[in-house]
C-alpha cells in the first residue's frame, strides 16, 4: 500500500470528525480500502460510494452526501470520482428541496466564468452578509450548517468554494481573492454587503484576508489554520508537507508539481500587508499542524494589530476539538458584528465554556490513565 493511500486515509479521518458521521462505519471503509484508483471493489472511490448509497437507501441524505463527497476526495481527477462528485451535489440539491429554509443554488460570474454557490437568508432585505469558504479539498456541500444557522444569527449567507474545487472553474492564482468581491457585488442590492464577514477554513481563509486588504465592506474574518507566509517561502517546511496538500494545489493551479513551490509564492501576504489589516481577525491555530508551519503564528502576533488568537493542541483544522470550534466561530461573528445580539453570544459563550469543561475533563481523564499503566 503506498504511502499516499496511507495519507489519504489519514486525512479523510479527520474530515469524518468534522461531519460528525458515524466513525465505526467509516473505519469499516477504510480498511477494505487497498487503493487508491479505479472503481472496482477495494477501490477508494467504490467504497465511499457504497455507504453513501446505504445512507441514501435509509434516507439519510447528508450522510450520503458527505460519504459521495469523500468519494472524489481529494479532487476529481478521474471519471469515477467525477460521478461521485455529481451525485453528491445531485443528493444535496434533492435534500434543498426538502427543507423548509431558504437555502438556493445560484451563479455568480466572474472572469467569463459561471461560478455555482449555494445561499440562504436572502428572504429578507439587507441582512449583513456571510461568506464562508472551505479549504482546497472540502467542496461547498460540506459546509451546509453555515447555511441553516447563518440566518438564524441574523446574516445572509454565501456558501462558495475555493478556485477549482468542486463546481469552481477557476485556476487558482495570485489574483484568485478578486473572487470575493464579485460574491459581494452581486448581492449588493439584497444584503447590506457594507458589513460582510468572512469564515475561511485554511487556504479559504487566506483568500479572505488577501481581499480584505482591498475591500473595507469585510468588518471581521474568522479562519482555521490559514496559511499567510512561510507556507509559501520556507522551502524546507514545504518539503515536509503532505503529499495530498501539494498534488490537491498543482491541480488547483494547473502546475506541475516541481513548478507548485515557485508559483505559490506569489500568494504570499507579507508583514506590510498584514499591518494594514483593521478589522477583527480571529485566528483558530494547531500546534500539532502537519501543513501551517509554527512561523506563521509569530507572524500574526508580530503584524496583525487586532487578533484574537485560538489555540489547540492538534493537527490541521483541529478536528479534534469541533466541539469548541463549531461554538467559537458563530460567537467570533457575533462579536465582531456588535449588533443587539446580547442573548445569543451569552448562550453561544456557555456553550464554548462547557465544551472547553469538557475537553479538560477528557484530557485529565487521559492522562491520570498513564500515569496509572506507568505505575503498573
Amino acid at each position: 500500500m503506498n504511502d499516499y493511500l496511507n495519507e489519504l486515509k489519514n486525512l479523510i479521518m479527520l474530515h469524518v470528525q468534522s461531519q460528525q458521521l458515524d466513525k465505526s462505519k467509516c473505519l469499516s471503509v477504510i480498511n477494505r480500502i487497498q487503493r487508491e484508483e479505479g472503481n472496482e471493489q477495494g477501490s477508494w472511490t467504490y467504497e465511499w460510494m457504497s455507504l453513501g448509497n446505504d445512507y441514501l437507501h435509509n434516507n439519510q441524505k447528508l450522510a450520503a452526501v458527505q460519504c459521495y463527497n469523500f468519494a472524489r476526495f481529494p479532487y476529481v481527477d478521474a471519471n469515477a470520482r467525477k460521478r461521485a462528485y455529481v451525485k453528491c451535489v445531485t443528493v444535496f440539491t434533492k435534500w434543498i428541496n426538502e427543507q423548509r429554509t431558504t437555502i438556493e443554488r445560484r451563479t455568480i460570474y466572474f472572469e467569463e466564468e459561471k461560478i455555482p454557490i449555494y445561499v440562504s437568508g436572502f428572504d429578507i432585505q439587507k441582512r449583513p452578509l456571510l461568506i464562508v469558504i472551505g479549504g482546497i479539498v472540502s467542496i461547498k456541500e460540506q459546509w451546509h450548517k453555515f447555511l441553516l444557522d447563518g440566518p438564524r444569527l441574523g446574516l445572509s449567507v454565501i456558501v462558495a468554494e475555493c478556485p477549482g474545487v468542486g463546481e469552481n472553474p477557476l485556476t487558482y492564482d495570485h489574483k484568485s481573492y478578486r473572487m470575493i468581491g464579485a460574491l459581494m457585488d452581486a448581492f449588493s442590492d439584497q444584503a447590506d454587503v457594507d458589513h460582510t464577514y468572512f469564515v475561511g477554513m485554511s487556504f479559504g481563509g487566506a483568500l479572505g484576508i488577501k481581499y480584505a486588504l482591498e475591500d473595507s465592506r469585510i468588518c471581521g474574518i474568522t479562519t482555521v489554520g490559514a496559511p499567510l507566509k512561510y507556507f509559501y517561502i520556507d522551502s524546507d517546511w514545504f518539503r515536509k508537507v503532505p503529499d495530498t496538500t501539494k498534488k490537491t494545489l498543482a491541480h488547483l493551479c494547473k502546475v506541475d508539481q516541481e513548478d507548485l513551490f515557485s508559483t505559490i509564492q506569489s500568494f504570499v501576504i507579507d508583514d506590510g500587508e498584514a499591518q494594514k489589516l483593521t478589522m477583527p481577525l480571529h485566528y483558530i491555530f494547531s500546534r500539532q499542524d502537519e501543513i501551517i508551519p509554527l512561523t506563521e503564528k509569530q507572524y500574526l502576533k508580530n503584524n496583525v494589530s487586532q487578533l484574537e488568537l485560538i489555540e489547540f493542541d492538534d493537527v490541521h483544522g483541529s478536528p479534534h476539538h469541533m466541539g469548541e470550534i463549531q461554538k467559537y466561530i458563530p460567537l467570533s461573528i457575533m462579536r465582531q458584528h456588535k449588533g443587539k445580539f446580547t442573548f445569543l453570544k451569552w448562550v453561544l459563550r456557555f456553550l464554548l465554556t462547557i465544551e472547553t469543561i469538557k475537553r479538560r475533563i477528557r484530557t485529565f481523564s487521559i492522562q491520570g490513565s498513564e500515569i496509572i499503566e506507568k505505575k503498573r
